[in-house]
């Protein structure tokens, strides 16, 4: 349900509808209503969103490790500290 994807992501109703909306356009996503409550709608990811997940995700690591191989050992240890800090601030 689109608001338990808000919750879990901790966003708001409308960023997820338009973020869904997205997906749907570039095939990723479909929304499909309960036949048993029509107000109950489903997202889920189509077989073309597995498939390119899967091959992004080796791509976007490896682009983040050339990234991260550029910076100095203490220029890393700086980074991490501050995503964990507003990781942090992102759970509460």
């Amino acid at each position: 349900m689109q608001k338990e994807l808000a919750r879990e992501l901790r966003v708001g109703y409308s960023e997820i509808t338009h973020l869904v909306e997205v997906l749907r356009a570039k095939k990723f996503a479909v929304r499909r209503r309960r036949p048993s409550d029509r107000r109950y709608i489903v997202i889920s990811i189509t077989s073309y969103g597995k498939w390119f997940m899967e091959f992004a995700e080796p791509v976007s690591v490896k682009i983040v490790t050339d990234w991260f191989k550029r910076l100095q050992k203490e220029e890393q240890e700086e980074l991490m500290r501050l995503c964990n800090k507003v990781e942090k601030g992102a759970e509460g």
